[in-house]
Formats: structure tokens, C-alpha cells, sequence
């Protein structure tokens, strides 16, 4: 999701804007990308953006804010605005929103898969240590039994031997 968020990004900052007026490309008004090892990293040209806002401001302002009905006509905003919208959502349907009660994601529903099977696995538990006292008890009975017979064996040699 993030690798495919900033690809979304990389490609809204460095699309042309059609339609603009004097400025189309973020270079023009002296924002450019970084070389690729500085990850997509922004550099500003201060100089060339003072002389860009004072040859035309409302270009500039076009350039960032323009509306359009294809993400090609829109401005730079508003293309990063609705690509980080768009990821949000994905990103909501994969794990969830905080303010749903009950999470209806991907994970959400991963989770009480897990907490089902974590249910199940308890209650199997509870069975088998229940398992191993009964037989633990019947264990004990046997044991006494014997031992009951060891001490009347015991005493009936004793008394022959008298």
C-alpha cells in the first residue's frame, strides 16, 4: 500500500497539468525531484519560484488548485488531495477505522477468525486437562485399591508366619 501510494504521488507531482495557463509542470516554477537514490525527495528553487509568483500569481495558484474533471486537468493539490483520499480508503478497508464499532475490514475480519480459533483451541484445552484428571483420579483409585490389597497380603503373612 505505501510503495503504491507514493508511485500514485510521484506520478500527480510530475504529470503536466492541462489546461493551465502559463505554468503545466512543477519544474516551471521551480520545484523539481531529486535524483532517484534521494527517493523521490523535493527540491526547491527558490529564485525561480519568486520570479514565477511575480510574473503570474494565478498561474502558480492554477497550477496547484486548478478543478478538472480528469485527474490530467486538475491541479498538482488536487490530484495529491484525491490520490491520498483514494489510498485512505484502501487503506480503511484493509485495516479499519477507529471509529466503527464493528470492523468489517480485512484484518478486522482476520482477526476474529483468530480469536475464534484462539476460543476453540482454549476449549480443547479445558477438555484435555479434564481428560488427564479423570484419569489421573481413576489412577489414584487403582493405586489405593492395590495398596489396600498390599497391606491385607502383608497382614495375611504375618499371621501365618504368627
Amino acid at each position: 500500500l505505501v510503495s503504491g501510494t507514493l508511485s500514485e504521488m510521484r506520478l500527480a507531482l510530475g504529470g503536466m497539468v492541462e489546461g493551465a495557463g502559463g505554468f503545466k509542470h512543477l519544474s516551471q516554477v521551480g520545484i523539481t525531484t531529486g535524483a532517484w537514490f534521494e527517493h523521490g525527495k523535493l527540491h526547491l528553487d527558490e529564485n525561480k519560484l519568486k520570479e514565477a509568483l511575480a510574473e503570474d500569481a494565478a498561474g502558480v495558484i492554477e497550477l496547484f488548485t486548478r478543478p478538472g474533471d480528469t485527474r490530467t486537468e486538475q491541479g498538482i493539490a488536487r490530484r495529491l488531495g484525491e490520490v491520498l483520499d483514494e489510498r485512505m480508503n484502501r487503506i480503511a478497508s484493509t485495516a479499519g477505522k477507529a471509529s466503527v464499532p464493528y470492523d468489517q475490514s480485512y484484518l478486522g475480519r482476520q482477526i476474529r477468525e483468530y480469536e475464534s480459533r484462539l476460543t476453540d483451541m482454549e476449549e480443547r484445552l479445558v477438555r484435555v486437562e479434564q481428560s488427564y484428571w479423570d484419569k489421573f483420579t481413576a489412577m489414584e483409585r487403582v493405586l489405593s485399591q492395590l495398596y489396600s490389597q498390599s497391606d491385607w497380603l502383608y497382614q495375611q503373612i504375618m499371621a501365618m508366619q504368627g
